[in-house]
């Protein structure tokens, strides 16, 4: 039903659109912030962004062993820390210690990112990704809500999830309806 629903809500939205009244800007996304010169999904690979003033960055995130919504792009830590295992095996504090110690880059919670960079992009598109479940991605969707909901910014914030159907995958989270 939610296929369809999205469906339909696309084509009329697209049915009722003229190209007269389209506006089309340029849109930067910094993949993983700015991963080129940086750790990806870093807290420099974001200043960067922001010192370059890209307005839009995607990031990466999974639900640590103590629950919390880490910024990471693999459920598999070992390219980040060395370890064996998965994010949801460690909690924050010991991937942020890890990734510190192999990589020099200061990892964040998506709560440090918030209290970062809530005022600093226009959007933020969060990657919920595959292999937690489900159940995980929407307990990290509920996380996301509530502290945004609580501690508002100008930042909108936009999940994707590649697990899914790509049209189920689009939900926009609004904070004055959360």
């Amino acid at each position: 039903i939610l296929n369809l629903l999205y469906l339909w809500a696309i084509a009329f939205f697209a049915a009722g659109c003229s190209k007269e009244h389209v506006q089309v800007s340029p849109l930067v996304i910094a993949h993983r912030g700015n991963c080129g010169g940086f750790p990806e999904n870093s807290a420099r690979a974001f200043d960067a962004c922001v010192d370059a003033g890209i307005t839009a960055v995607e990031i990466d995130v999974y639900l640590t062993r103590d629950d919390s919504v880490f910024i990471i792009h693999n459920l598999d830590v070992a390219q980040y820390t060395g370890w064996n295992g998965q994010t949801q095996d460690y909690t924050a504090a010991e991937l942020k210690a890890g990734i510190l110690a192999k990589t020099g880059a200061i990892s964040l919670t998506f709560d440090d990112f918030h209290a970062r960079y809530k005022e600093k992009f226009a959007y933020v598109y969060i990657d919920l990704k595959e292999g937690q479940g489900y159940e995980k991605q929407m307990r990290v969707m509920n996380k996301i809500g509530t502290l945004t909901r609580d501690n508002p910014g100008t930042c909108r914030y936009v999940a994707t999830c590649t697990s899914l159907n790509p049209i189920d995958a689009i939900i926009t989270i609004d904070t004055t309806i959360i």
